[in-house]
């Protein structure tokens, strides 16, 4: 006897999303043991992250030195844990700055129109007609190369990215009936916007936050890279990359091991950012 299957569109839409779904744990699983290990450096780390021993400089990676040491003698685990920290600080940072007033940007702009919709909007085509990285180096050599500017400078440039899409969603949302039945019973505008725009606009900009974060920590890395993040004797993953160029020929622990985990935390964040657009996009997981 055949077996009866479910075959109704909400029974399709959540098998798709189950299958779909397997981003979010894969990045998780894969992030969240680096993030982890990052946050609890202090405890974790085996040496100093700057006590120099120029006895054991650019030792191969062994049991007392699992990454092994650079060229100062320095343990490159402990580098990169604590590399690592930093990295994932300018980068949710970076999206925290980009999301909360972008939101606020663009939904004010949406809601409101007019003037301020034009005066906003023209704004943000001025920065998005820029190179990103040709003005991010500008500001971020003007104001001085350090891991607070960077994460300032690289987060305001983000902020038209975010403005956008929260614009569009509160065009979208101020025509909705519940909109405009609490416009009629006389709430406020603020009103309005915090409690019928705001909350309806958190999942989709939640799913561009996750994805924005692999670009904010690639991007920080690579301006830390070419020295306007990071400053001697910091470590951060870019900043010890960076450091290890003159050795990357015979000193080959000393690129690969900062290399791999900048590897691992932008493609598990990219997993994330895909895994938590599946979970929340409404075509997938709405009800039928």
């Amino acid at each position: 006897m055949t077996a009866i299957t479910d075959q109704s569109p909400r029974a399709e839409r959540r098998r798709h999303r189950r299958v779909l779904s397997g981003d979010l744990l894969a990045g998780s699983l894969l992030l969240l043991p680096v993030v982890i290990a990052a946050y609890l450096a202090p405890l974790l780390a085996p040496y100093d992250p700057y006590a120099v021993d120029t006895g054991s400089r650019l030792l191969p990676p062994s049991a007392k030195h699992l990454f092994g040491t650079d060229e100062l003698g320095r343990d490159l685990l402990t580098r990169v844990l604590y590399g690592t920290r930093a990295s994932l600080s300018v980068a949710f940072g970076i999206v925290a700055i980009g999301t909360v007033f972008g939101t606020v940007v663009g939904t004010l702009s949406g809601y409101l129109g007019g003037r301020i919709d034009g005066v906003a909007m023209r704004l943000n085509d001025i920065v998005m007609a820029i190179p990103f990285m040709v003005i991010a180096l500008a500001l971020t050599s003007a104001m001085g190369p350090s891991l607070v500017n960077l994460t300032i400078v690289i987060g305001i440039l983000s902020i038209p990215f975010y403005a956008r899409m929260a614009r569009g969603m509160a065009l979208a949302l101020r025509r909705e009936p519940y909109v405009t039945a609490a416009w009629l019973m006389g709430a406020s505008t603020p009103a309005i916007i915090r409690r019928h725009v705001i909350p309806n606009m958190l999942s989709p900009m939640l799913v561009l936050a996750s994805m924005g974060l692999s670009g904010a920590i690639l991007t920080s890395s690579a301006l830390s890279f070419i020295g306007l993040g990071a400053q001697p004797p910091a470590a951060e993953l870019g900043a010890i990359i960076n450091s290890s160029r003159s050795y990357i020929l015979d000193e080959w622990w000393y690129t690969l091991f900062p290399g791999l985990v900048l590897a691992v935390c932008a493609f598990g964040f990219n997993l994330i950012g895909d895994g938590v657009r599946d979970v929340l996009d409404p075509n997938i997981g709405g009800s039928a």
